[in-house]
């Protein structure tokens, strides 16, 4: 009962249309980050919110790594900081804190807020604290595999969310719609078809997985990105 409940949930917030490359509005984020309560539709929510935002971290964090490896630019600062030894709970609370500041900024796409927000509360200024530490990518290639494929429906939701919060990232970088940070070398941003399976994405990373095992020690949101252009680079 558990289980369909949550993957209910989960495709109930992937219903809006698909129009371009964005799933997600702000609003839609800030509303399952403060989702309240411990009955089961509102912890799915909180792990919906999490995981989304999760992919959009590892995605500025590995793109601001490709830039500077890129352009042999060492002057390049790092673009988030988090705490020393800090989970995923920061990401949402400094989403929700953002969301509350900015109201008028919501209804932007979720990458484009996403971002803002974690670059507000985490980015590396010359005055950040000495126990944050930069440049923190949280999964690997190989990890995320392994959460795509678990039977969990946690789990699942994991995966699935992940790769939407990283699709909704590059689709504001390819727009210019993130500060800082360049679309990791992608000329074309990403165009879904508006009969798409929900779960496209993430069966799309899949499948680029099995064809390319070596890339299972590469950053996860760099391969999620590599994949998803390979799919469906705007034309």
């Amino acid at each position: 009962m558990l289980k369909t409940l949550i993957m209910l949930l989960a495709l109930a917030a992937l219903t809006t249309p698909i129009h371009a490359e964005t799933y997600f509005k702000g609003s839609q984020i800030l509303a399952m980050c403060e989702a309240a309560g411990d009955a089961s539709a509102a912890v799915g929510k909180r792990n919906i919110c999490a995981f989304y935002l999760l992919g959009v971290s590892d995605g500025l964090v590995t793109s601001s790594l490709y830039g500077r490896a890129a352009t042999d630019k060492s002057a390049l600062k790092p673009t988030l900081c988090l705490p020393d030894g800090a989970g995923i709970a920061v990401l949402s609370d400094a989403f929700v804190t953002y969301g509350k500041a900015h109201a008028a900024r919501m209804d932007a796409g979720g990458g484009e807020v996403a971002a803002a927000a974690l670059q507000a509360r985490h980015g590396c200024g010359w005055l950040k604290a000495k126990n944050s530490k930069p440049d923190v990518v949280f999964l690997s290639a190989g990890d995320l595999l392994q959460k795509c494929a678990d039977a969990n429906a946690v789990v699942g939701l994991y995966c699935l969310h992940y790769v939407v919060g990283v699709s909704d990232l590059y689709a504001a970088m390819g727009a210019g719609g993130v500060k800082g940070v360049a679309a990791a070398g992608f000329a074309k941003q990403i165009c879904y078809p508006r009969d798409m399976a929900d779960d496209q994405p993430k069966r799309t990373f899949v499948a680029y997985m099995a064809a390319h095992p070596e890339a299972k020690g590469d950053p996860a949101a760099l391969t999620v990105a590599r994949a998803l252009h390979l799919a469906f680079a705007c034309r």
